[in-house]
């Protein structure tokens, strides 16, 4: 099991919401991220705190392609806000190999 890290990354006031802090538990890694809590939970995990997992596709719910496991439930982060998030484990699907990513 990977040791678990948390990094305190910097807020992201986008909609006027005071910043909050979340943490989240992603593939065994542990983030506190300060951001908008309306921010994308796949733009705050990908940008802020640098996880490549989840993948990007529509950005709009369509398309399922950043679908993950959210405790158990499964959830498309890209229309997910991450204030939602809070003390949630998520495990996203292992990367994809070939020529379509």
């Amino acid at each position: 099991m990977p040791t678990e890290q948390v990094r305190d990354l910097g807020g992201f006031p986008g909609t006027g919401e005071p910043p909050v802090t979340v943490t989240v538990t992603v593939d065994e890694i542990v983030y506190a991220i300060t951001a908008d809590p309306t921010m994308a939970a796949l733009k705050a995990l990908r940008e802020l705190a640098g996880h490549e997992r989840p993948r990007r596709g529509c950005q709009e719910g369509i398309c399922g392609k950043c679908e993950s496991d959210v405790d158990g439930t499964e959830t498309r982060l890209c229309i997910t806000p991450i204030g939602e998030l809070d003390g949630a484990r998520v495990t996203t699907p292992p990367p994809r190999r070939g020529l379509f990513r």
